[in-house]
């Protein structure tokens, strides 16, 4: 464990241990001369970034999203389980004769 100065806090930093492929290492020494800093820093630098640009789901608002769909498409059918082949190829044969149906 080390710990640097980041913006005025200090942050403990985990020994971890990662392997790339070769294009990947040479990519992120490339990378890390040219911004002037260490390998370890851009690896974690990527990794904020990556993990800023996509934070993790809010579980609640996905279980009630799901929720939300259930019967949204229920129709007069009900042995879809059962009949889902031939329903599908009616949809078919029926798109194939009259094109796409929008709405």
């Amino acid at each position: 464990m080390a710990i640097r100065p980041t913006g005025g806090t200090e942050v403990t930093l985990i020994r971890m241990q990662i392997q790339f492929t070769d294009r990947q290492a040479r990519a992120i020494r490339q990378a890390a001369q040219r911004r002037e800093v260490s390998q370890s820093e851009l690896v974690r630098l990527s990794v904020d970034s990556f993990l800023g640009a996509r934070p993790e789901p809010d579980r609640t608002a996905l279980l009630t999203r799901a929720r939300a769909l259930v019967g949204a498409f229920a129709g007069a059918e009900t042995d879809v389980a059962l009949g889902h082949d031939d329903y599908l190829a009616d949809s078919i044969a029926d798109w194939k004769q009259n094109g796409p149906q929008t709405g």
